[in-house]
């Protein structure tokens, strides 16, 4: 079901557990014995409950997607997607120089858990940036809108200019990744 204005109700198989039952399904003796559906059904109930708990309008659907293995999930519009090897076959696969190698995702629970409250944080930025709620913070939420994937004229390298998203992938040659980090919504994610 759907909100005129916000995310959505997604009801679960979950819903009438407590918290702490809820969260004790993370650990691996429980992990271990659910199946993919199970555990969608637990990561769409932790991230319902994450959602009401910071006042969203509704809550992202969470879905199983094929998601590059380095990528554990990601928050676009009113969706949560998680990778689907990671988090219901156990499994981190990577490309090693042209070698497949898989590996056990002994960690997958606790990642999982991690995952969807990391990528709730991004579903309640963007509600505060796009005016559904209101953002108890005018500061943080100025950072988080500066953020957000506005574009606007860059010097293009060749004295011209060129259209330029406000979002930093954070990839250089010198610092690799890491500047990804010190983006406000990614910051707070993190930090949360």
């Amino acid at each position: 079901m759907t909100l005129n204005k916000g995310y959505g109700i997604h009801p679960t198989i979950y819903e009438n557990l407590s918290n702490t039952e809820l969260i004790s399904l993370y650990r691996e003796s429980s992990w271990s014995t659910m199946d993919e559906n199970s555990r969608q059904q637990l990561h769409q109930e932790t991230v319902n409950r994450s959602a009401a708990a910071k006042g969203e309008l509704g809550a992202c659907e969470v879905r199983f997607a094929d998601l590059d293995s380095s990528l554990l999930g990601q928050q676009s519009g009113n969706v949560i997607d998680v990778n689907r090897t990671v988090f219901a076959q156990d499994l981190y696969i990577h490309n090693y120089n042209g070698h497949i190698i898989e590996e056990k995702a002994v960690d997958s629970n606790m990642r999982a858990l991690e995952t969807v409250l990391h990528e709730d944080i991004h579903a309640w930025q963007d509600q505060c940036m796009n005016g559904t709620i209101q953002c108890m913070d005018e500061h943080l939420l100025s950072e988080y809108n500066s953020n957000n994937f506005t574009s606007s004229f860059v010097p293009d390298g060749t004295g011209g200019k060129q259209l330029g998203s406000h979002y930093l992938n954070g990839i250089t040659q010198t610092t690799g990744y890491y500047m990804y980090y010190f983006q406000s919504t990614e910051r707070c994610a993190f930090v949360f």
